[in-house]
């Protein structure tokens, strides 16, 4: 590994840290966040949701926390790699095939809304900075231009971190959608 490579995996390394301390501080915020969602809530269905939601999530915030910066060093070492979430190699990305939309699995296609939205409302509400960032990152990874769709920090890698967080702390799907849109919400903030 070159001396160049070596100066791009700090600055990296550097960015996923103030990134878990970022979403640190959300998380630890949230149940006050969810207590005052409950509060304003207009159906008994609703609260019911965002109390659980509450509950899980005083009682897992540190297995989250740790959860989500693994996940995001291990999407970003893979994004390097040239490799998707699981270790399979990054096919460019098609159009949909609308035919054959019945083969994707139910969860499947829920759990690319869920961790799709976070990274919405990241890439959303974070526009600016993440052209920004994008620019910085081509030109240490040196990639010739800002492409943000090689961007390793980009709004889709923070999302599918933070899902994958959450799916692994929560095994009710009612729970995890909650916790996906509140967190979610407030990262992009």
């Amino acid at each position: 590994m070159t001396l160049r490579e070596h100066e791009a995996l700090a600055v990296l390394d550097s960015a996923v840290d103030r990134i878990r301390r970022a979403v640190t501080g959300v998380v630890h915020e949230a149940p006050t966040t969810l207590l005052e969602a409950m509060r304003a809530a207009a159906t008994y269905r609703e609260r019911s949701l965002l109390a659980a939601a509450q509950s899980h999530l005083l009682l897992h915030k540190d297995a989250l926390i740790a959860t989500f910066g693994e996940s995001l060093r291990q999407r970003i070492k893979s994004d390097l790699a040239g490799t998707g979430p699981n270790d399979e190699p990054q096919l460019d990305r098609q159009a949909t095939d609308w035919s054959a939309i019945g083969l994707v699995g139910e969860e499947k296609v829920q759990e690319d809304i869920s961790f799709g939205r976070i990274g919405e409302f990241i890439s959303y509400d974070c526009e600016p900075e993440l052209r920004e960032l994008s620019g910085f990152i081509s030109g240490l990874l040196r990639h010739g231009s800002a492409d943000p769709d090689r961007n390793p920090l980009r709004g889709a890698v923070i999302g599918w971190a933070m899902h994958t967080a959450i799916e692994k702390v929560t095994s009710d799907v009612s729970v995890d959608r909650t916790l996906s849109k509140q967190i979610g919400i407030m990262v992009a903030a």
